[in-house]
């Protein structure tokens, strides 16, 4: 059915996300999501204005709506152009990583490291908020849902491959105690475990960091994979 989403048809779909009806609003997100999953699709909804459209959207207070549109936005990242469209509105995003309801905050942690998923101007835009990578890093301490740690541990792996977030991470920032946990059991999830090992081997390249992961058992726990 894909094949009928044409452009006639994306152009409604835009024009509905400002809807005053709350259903109207609540459920064109979900089908914006779903044909984003095609890839003629995603570059059409947001050559035609979608991503502006559904954060039009996440001005609404429903936590049915604001979930809906950033999951969303989650599937249309998947194209470049539609990253740097998002990425203008990166403050939003941020906003939405401290939402108390756990389907907002999974989506908004989603889109976050779907944003800077090889984008550097995203990256520079998200280190810019203070305080905003040490959420991402209490949100993999804390160990609240998978899908959440799994997420945030995306975000910091595409962080890392910057040398001077590198540098931070092991230093200031203090995680390899808390990647190096991550290796062992009880294990989070496979994917926790991997995106863990992935950041552990980008900070490798700064000496400081060598020696940190030395001097807290981190060869045993490699050793032991």
């Amino acid at each position: 059915t894909v094949k009928y989403f044409n452009i006639e048809v994306v152009d409604s779909l835009v024009i509905m996300c400002a809807s005053d009806n709350n259903l109207v609003k609540r459920h064109t997100p979900l089908v914006l999501g779903n044909i984003a999953q095609n890839e003629d699709c995603r570059v059409t909804v947001g050559n035609r204005g979608g991503i502006e459209a559904i954060f039009l959207v996440l001005e609404d207070e429903d936590n049915a709506i604001q979930a809906n549109a950033l999951w969303a936005l989650c599937n249309l990242m998947w194209y470049p152009s539609n990253q740097e469209r998002a990425g203008r509105f990166m403050s939003e995003v941020i906003s939405f990583l401290s939402a108390s309801w756990l389907p907002i905050k999974t989506h908004a942690c989603i889109l976050l490291a779907n944003l800077v998923y090889y984008n550097n101007n995203n990256r520079v835009r998200f280190l810019e908020s203070d305080g905003s990578i040490e959420i991402v890093i209490n949100y993999v301490r804390q160990k609240e849902d998978r899908s959440i740690v799994e997420a945030n541990l995306r975000t910091l792996l595409s962080l890392s491959y910057l040398d001077q977030v590198a540098m931070w991470l092991g230093t200031d920032g203090d995680i390899i105690p808390l990647l190096i946990s991550l290796l062992q059991v009880p294990l989070v999830s496979r994917d926790v475990m991997r995106y863990s090992l992935e950041i552990i081997c980008n900070l490798c390249i700064h000496h400081v960091n060598r020696k940190k992961i030395l001097d807290n058992a981190g060869i045993e726990a490699l050793v032991s994979l």
